[in-house]
C-alpha cells in the first residue's frame, strides 16, 4: 500500500506530545483505523475470508485490526499461546473441573475466552475511547493559492505600469 504525505495543525500541546510518541504516523494511522472500525459494525477479516476461528477468536495479529473479536487491541503472544493451550486442554478433557485444576485462575471467568479477553484488555489499557471525543470544529481554513497569484499579479502589472 502506498503511502500518502498529509499535513496536520498542532497546536503548542499537542506538539510538545507528538514529540513523545517514537512513531507519530503509525500511531495516527492506528488512530483512524479504530475510529472507522468503531464508527461502522466492526468485521473480521479473517471472518471475511473463511478462515476458522480459534475459540470464538481470530489470531490476532499487530499489523491488522479486528475489533470483533478483540475491541480491546490484541492480547499479548504469551497469554495467547496459554489461551491456546487451554482450549486444547479443555476440548480433549471436556471437564470444567480438571481445566481448573491446571488453571486456577480461570474460575474467575465463565470460560477461556472470557479470559483471554480480559489479559487482552490489561495488555491494551492506554487505548483511546472516541465516544466522548469532540472532533469538529477548530480546522484551519485552506487558503485559495488562486487569490494570491491573481493578487501577486495584479500588484506586478500596476508596478510595472507605474513604473512608466
Amino acid at each position: 500500500m502506498s503511502s500518502r504525505i498529509t499535513t496536520i495543525s498542532l497546536d503548542e500541546q499537542t506538539d510538545k506530545i507528538k514529540d513523545r510518541i517514537p512513531n507519530f504516523s503509525k500511531f495516527v494511522r492506528q488512530c483512524l483505523l479504530r475510529w472507522d472500525a468503531l464508527a461502522r459494525s466492526p468485521d473480521c477479516p479473517v471472518e471475511r475470508l473463511g478462515h476458522p476461528l480459534v475459540g470464538n477468536h481470530c489470531v490476532p495479529a499487530p499489523t491488522r485490526i479486528c475489533l470483533k473479536h478483540w475491541p480491546h487491541g490484541s492480547p499479548r503472544r504469551e497469554d495467547w499461546k496459554e489461551f491456546r493451550h487451554m482450549l486444547e486442554f479443555d476440548s480433549f478433557h471436556m471437564d470444567r473441573d480438571r481445566l481448573l485444576d491446571a488453571w486456577p485462575h480461570l474460575s474467575q471467568f465463565n470460560c477461556p475466552e472470557e479470559w483471554i479477553q480480559h489479559r487482552a484488555e490489561i495488555a491494551n489499557v492506554a487505548q483511546i475511547e472516541f465516544d466522548d471525543m469532540e472532533l469538529s470544529g477548530n480546522a484551519k481554513p485552506k487558503k485559495d493559492r488562486r487569490k494570491g497569484k491573481k493578487r501577486r499579479s495584479i500588484r506586478q502589472l500596476l508596478r510595472l505600469l507605474a513604473s512608466k
